[in-house]
C-alpha cells in the first residue's frame, strides 16, 4: 500500500520518509536488511509518555498523582495504541515475515503506533510530535469519562481498606 496514504491518515506529512519506513518494518522482516522499528518505539515510548504527563497534568489541575496516572494509564496503555492502529489501518503497512499475521498483532501495532511517534519526533521535533498526540491518540470525547484503574491498584486499595496493609507478591514461574 501507498505509504502516502498512511500519511494522509495520521495528517503528517514526513520531510524524511525513510523514518516512517523504519518505523513500520518489524524485526522479522528479512526480505531487505532494513532498520527495524525497536529503537523509534523506545523513543516514541518515552515521548507519549512525557507528553501525556504534560497533558494530564494541565487538564485536571486539582487532581492527585494517583488520579493523574489513571488517566495517564487511559491513553498510553496498549490497547488505546491498538485501537488506534485499526482506526488508520495500520496492518496495510506494517512490513513483517509474511505467513504469521504478526501484522494483526496487537502488541506489534501498538509498538508501531510508538515507532511513528518516535520518527515524528525524529522528523521534526516535540511540538509536531506533540500535536500528532494531542490529535490523534487522546480520545477528547473520552478524557473527562472517569478512568479504568489498573487491576493492581484495585487489588492493593481493596487490601489497604480490608487489611490495613499491602499484598506481598511473589513470583511463581
Amino acid at each position: 500500500m501507498c505509504i502516502s496514504k498512511l500519511e494522509k491518515q495520521i495528517n503528517y506529512k514526513f520531510k524524511n520518509i525513510a523514518l516512517l519506513e523504519e518505523a513500520l518494518t518489524h524485526s522479522s522482516f528479512k526480505k531487505i536488511k532494513k532498520k527495524n522499528y525497536e529503537r523509534l518505539e523506545f523513543l516514541g515510548d518515552r515521548v507519549l509518555g512525557l507528553v501525556l504527563s504534560e497533558y494530564v497534568f494541565y487538564t485536571f489541575p486539582e487532581a492527585k498523582e494517583g488520579v493523574l496516572d489513571n488517566y495517564f494509564q487511559k491513553f498510553a496503555n496498549q490497547e488505546n495504541l491498538y485501537n488506534y492502529a485499526k482506526k488508520i489501518n495500520l496492518p496495510a503497512f506494517i512490513k513483517t515475515q509474511k505467513g504469521d499475521n504478526l501484522e494483526y498483532n496487537k502488541s506489534i501495532l501498538s509498538d508501531a503506533v510508538e515507532a511513528i511517534i518516535g520518527a515524528i519526533y525524529i522528523d521534526t521535533g516535540l511540538n509536531n510530535c506533540k500535536n500528532f498526540i494531542i490529535n490523534n491518540i487522546i480520545d477528547k470525547d473520552s478524557i473527562y469519562s472517569k478512568p479504568l484503574k489498573h487491576p493492581k491498584s484495585i487489588l492493593q486499595e481493596y487490601c489497604l481498606d480490608q487489611y490495613k496493609s499491602l499484598p506481598i507478591y511473589s513470583i511463581l514461574n
